[in-house]
This record gives structure tokens, sequence and C-alpha cells, in this order.
């Protein structure tokens, strides 16, 4: 995947050269390959190649249509692409030499802006209209390729990521501290704002049409969510296990080798077998790299859960031929490592905990070093894949089955080990509670979970009123297919994360378990297959019979990244202190931040129930604090 930026004055005047100037070394950030622009009075556009596949090496962006009318600049990649060749009027063999950046825009001529009904895969598209001095800007169906964007004064900027954007002096990087404490609150997720006053980020799914009187956003798909009838739970998992296959096989069209994340979880397990069954055919191994806690760690601190998977991954290994396991530990790391970096190119706060993202950076660096061009990963499977079908007994409720939830609940109760009482009141009470008093009720009972920590109070009441954490989905009714929408909603979030890694790291990213197909499919899956018998996940641990060991089928632990984490965030203390002190001289952040209860909380023994959240904050709070001081 490579980037794309431009800044167009729809006005019809010349742009300002020192502009166009800024938006370029801004650009320069995101990634070694030298910018290829396209440049005329009121028109700037430009494309960073990232080579990716072997069609890249024919990609010469921005494109023209013949006629001179329309310019293009492309970030995509695309599935299924043997039949976009084939509705375009290409043979395969033409295909070869046609880069996806080319086919985007031979999509746009034919069908103008319906032709996202027919692309599939990862793109984010912007095009120049010369006649009609306008844009027609759109991003892929899932939220894969990143774009954002800003309307200034009869100007429309763009960019993959926020850092050319806000390199233009009329923009700036003023903070948005409302995004700030959006993102702290986990409020952030259906907005299009940015934690930057001026940028907003493209949805998935949208079209955006920009002129120089208005900017019209129109969203193009949804994800469906009526129930499919294919029969059985053996035809389901057969065709769940066949579209994995194919969105792996789509996403193995590069030049250069490849490796993976491998986890003892299901859905890193299931698309490392496949793709360790691929590569066979062809004489390759693949890589796989697991993160494993330091050595002193306690297991016996978290009943139920499992916090080291190399036994799962090494039985994985023996299981599946052609896997080569390397296991890596995060001795020595810090919260620091990286983190300036990473929040300049990724362009803000998408983070859910910094600490959790260190083993991701090393695995990425390990791989580049090696040589790997791309790692495969499976951070959506647990939508696509593993959905666990849980929300199916409250589903029953609401629709008035009672002796079915009673039934399955007796299930779940004799799987689990967990009394009637406790799953009837979990799964068929408390969802119903109407939303104000379940409010007031969690406010009262857990006032330190779901209040926000370390933040100022008065700062708190000005941009959250509320003052308490994911308010809109603790206490609003939603289902099993709503929970998992909002779930896909938030991973988007990652997106710029992955695009910034590939710029400091060389290596991409890439997720089979995010294919649209996958998607549409799950989303449409009875939710009666996810559960069977008390037992969750059961739609992939029926796909995988045969594919993986059976300790990995059936083990019903919770996995627990960065058990070690403690460890992690006492080797920082100090420079944590020493950032807490210097802050207290910032006005932005002493506004918003609670320094003392911070220092305080450092000198606690941080042993509590609710100590590794409250770390988790505190060091969200560190990082935003860091992200102020950088941008002020």
């Amino acid at each position: 995947m490579s980037n794309i930026f431009g800044l167009v004055r729809l006005c019809g005047k010349d742009i300002d050269h020192i502009e166009i100037d800024n938006m370029a070394q801004g650009a320069e950030r995101l990634g070694s390959a030298s910018n290829q622009i396209f440049i005329e009075q009121n028109v700037f556009l430009g494309f960073k190649p990232f080579l990716l596949t072997p069609q890249d090496r024919f990609e010469n962006q921005p494109l023209k249509s013949l006629d001179n009318r329309f310019i293009m600049v492309a970030d995509a990649r695309y599935d299924d692409r043997e039949s976009l060749l084939k509705k375009l009027g290409y043979s395969g063999r033409e295909g070869e030499r046609l880069s996806d950046g080319q086919l985007s825009l031979e999509a746009f001529l034919k069908w103008g802006e319906y032709c996202t009904d027919h692309l599939m895969g990862d793109f984010a598209l912007v095009v120049y209209d010369r006649i009609k001095r306008s844009l027609w800007v759109a991003r892929d169906h899932i939220g894969a390729a990143p774009l954002y964007y800003a309307y200034h004064n009869g100007y429309f900027a763009f960019a993959s990521l926020p850092l050319p954007i806000i390199s233009l002096k009329m923009i700036g990087k003023r903070v948005n501290l409302a995004q700030v404490m959006a993102y702290l609150s986990g409020a952030d997720v259906l907005s299009h704002q940015t934690q930057y006053e001026s940028v907003n980020e493209l949805p998935a799914a949208h079209h955006l049409s920009v002129t120089a009187q208005k900017l019209k956003l129109k969203e193009y798909w949804q994800v469906p969510m009526r129930e499919s009838n294919l029969g059985s739970i053996e035809e389901y998992a057969e065709a769940l296990l066949e579209l994995t296959e194919r969105a792996i096989a789509d996403r193995m069209r590069i030049e250069g080798h490849v490796s993976s994340f491998l986890s003892g979880g299901l859905d890193s397990s299931t698309t490392s077998c496949i793709l360790a069954r691929k590569l066979q055919k062809s004489g390759e191994v693949l890589p796989t790299y697991t993160y494993v806690p330091l050595e002193g760690y306690r297991e016996d601190k978290y009943p139920g859960r499992f916090v080291n998977e190399r036994p799962y991954v090494e039985e994985i290994a023996q299981f599946q031929p052609g896997i080569n396991t390397y296991f890596l530990d995060l001795k020595g790391a810090s919260v620091f490592d990286n983190l300036e970096d990473l929040l300049d190119i990724s362009g803000g706060l998408n983070v859910h905990g910094y600490y959790n993202r260190l083993w991701a950076e090393k695995i990425l660096g390990m791989s580049a070093r090696d040589g790997y061009k791309a790692v495969f990963d499976a951070m959506v499977g647990n939508i696509t894949l593993s959905t666990t079908g849980l929300g199916y007994y409250t589903e029953l409720a609401a629709k008035g089955k009672y002796i079915t939830f009673l039934k399955e609940i007796k299930h779940h109760g004799r799987t689990h080990n967990r009394p009637l009482w406790r799953d009837a009141l979990s799964f068929g009470v408390l969802p119903f509670i109407p939303a104000d008093l379940r409010q007031w009720l969690e406010s009262k009972r857990y006032t330190g979970i779901y209040k926000i920590p370390f933040v100022k109070e008065g700062f708190a009441k000005k941009y959250n009123p509320d003052q308490y954490f994911m308010l809109q989905d603790k206490f609003v009714l939603r289902h099993d297919r709503q929970k998992r929408l909002r779930t896909l909603q938030y991973t988007q979030r990652s997106t710029p994360i992955k695009r910034a890694w590939e710029t400091m790291f060389g290596t991409r990213q890439i997720d089979p378990t995010m294919d649209k197909r996958l998607v549409e499919f799950s989303f449409q899956v009875p939710l009666k297959h996810f559960v069977h018998r008390g037992n969750f996940r059961h739609l992939i641990r029926t796909a995988t019979d045969g594919l993986l060991p059976e300790r990995v089928r059936w083990n019903y632990k919770k996995g627990l990244q960065l058990a070690d984490e403690k460890a992690l965030f006492d080797s920082d203390v100090e420079t944590f202190i020493s950032l807490i002190s210097n802050w207290k001289n910032d006005s932005t952040i002493k506004e918003f931040i609670d320094l003392d209860r911070m220092s305080s909380f450092l000198t606690s023994s941080k042993n509590s129930p609710e100590a590794l959240a409250m770390r988790i904050f505190f060091t969200k709070m560190i990082v935003c604090g860091v992200f102020i001081e950088r941008n002020n």
C-alpha cells in the first residue's frame, strides 16, 4: 500500500508554492521512496509508492484519463482481481502488467462513483475533475486504507495520514482537546473528527464530493445484518474456511517473502496454518513470531487464563509442517520506544494499550530485519472467524424464547461451572434494565472503574459531562451483531497505526480476517451456530477440524497478552516522574491532567484488582501529555 496526499484550491486561484513545499516535506516522513507529483495552478497531487505487489512495479501516479479531464491518486490493493479485470475487459495476462492504481482509474471512468460497487479490497481514491473543478474521494468498505482531509477557506487538503495536512501553515497542528477526551472515554469511535482541530477522517464505506461551495458525504455500503440460510453448521463451517482461504490467497500477491504473527488462539493459528500450507506448495517455509512473557511472571495470578502462548505454538508447529517458530520477549523495552515517531506519523492517539503495542512493533522490526515484505496477522478474527456467539442468549430473551433461553444457559452453566441464576441475570435481566437506571447504578457502584482516572474534574465536565468511561456502550442494549459492528468500527482506529508501522519498519501488516467477504458472511451467520451446548466459538472450532491440533481447537481458556506489563511499567517510573514534574509548567497539560494524582499513583502499591486498568489509563494519560506537548 502506498501513501497519497494533495492540496487543491477549488476557487481556481493559484496555490501558494510555500504550502506545496510544506505538504511535500510532511509527506517525506511517510516513507523512503521519492514523491511522485502533479502540479498545475490550483492543483497539487502526490503519491509516495510502497512496493508490495508485483504490479506495483508498473505504478506511475498521479494518473490521468486519456482526455486529461480526470486526475487520480490511488492507494489500492484489490481482492478477486481476476473478476475485476474481466469486468474491465482485460485478460489475466494483460492484468499482470496493470497496477491496482490503473485499475482504479479504469473503474472510475467506466462506472463513476458507483465503481465502489465493483471494487473489493483496500483502497483510498481521490479524483480531480478539471472541468467541474471538483473532487471525488472514496474509502474502502472496511476501512483498511486510511484517508484524512481538511476543508479550509476554499482549499481541500487530503492525505493517507494527517502529517502532510498538518504540515500546511494554513491548517497547523492545533490539538482538539475534546477529541482527546473522547479517545479516553471511548466515545471517538463514530466521530469523523481527529485529535487535530482542522483534520477529519473519511469514514469507511463513504464517498465525499467536494466543490468550492460544499462537501457532500455519502455512505455507499453497510454491513449486512440479516441472517442467511445455508443449512447446517457443517455447511457454514465449510463456507467460512473457504472464504478464509480465498482471503489469504488474494493477499499472497506479494513481491517478496512473508511471515506471520502466531499466538495460541484460534484466529492467528487458523490463518498461519492455511498460509503455511499454501507456501508449502511452492517449497517455502512460514516463519512465525510469538511474544512470550518475561521470566518471573506468575501464571497462577490469572485463573482461567493462559499467558504463555509457547506450548500452544509449539504444538501447532509440530502438527503443521512448514512452520518455523521464533519467540521473543520485551526485555529492556519501554513505552517510550518509537513513541514520538508513532504519534507524529500515525497522527494521533489510536492505541488502547501502549505497552501492548510493543510486542507488535518488535515482531515487525524482527520480520523486517529478516527480510520479510509482509507480516500476516488476524486482529479482526474475533469478529469474523471466532465470534463467541454469547449474544445469542440475550437475543433469545429479547425475542421471548424463554424455554430455549433457559436450556441454553443451563448448558453454558454446566460447561463453565456457573450457577444458573448468574447467567439468567447476566444474559436475561441486566441487558433489559432501562439505560438511565443502569447508568446510575453502575456509576454509583463502580466509580473507581468507570470514572476516567487522572483527568481534572473541571476539564472532564467541560468535554464529557458524564465523566464515565464507555457510557454509550455500557448502558445501551446492543444485540450481538450491533456489538460486533461497533467492535469493527473500533478496529478501524488501528488503520493509521498499521500504516505508521509500515513507514517506520518497512514491512506491511496484512489482516485477511478483515476481508469484506468474511465480514459479510460472518454477520449473516445465525447466532445458534456460534454456540453449541454452552461451548462458544463453535463455528471456527468446527471449521478447523484437521487444520489445528485438538488442544488448540478446544482450548476454552482466554489468552492474556502482556502478563508482564507491571514489570515494564515499573521500569519506566523514573521517566514518568520526570515528565510529570516538567508538565507542572505546561498550562494546557495542567488544566487537563491531574498531575498530583498521577504522582500519588506512582508511589502507591498498584496491586489492587483495578491496578491493571489504572496502569493502562495512567500510560494513556502520559501519552496524551506527550502528544499535547509535541503539538502545542
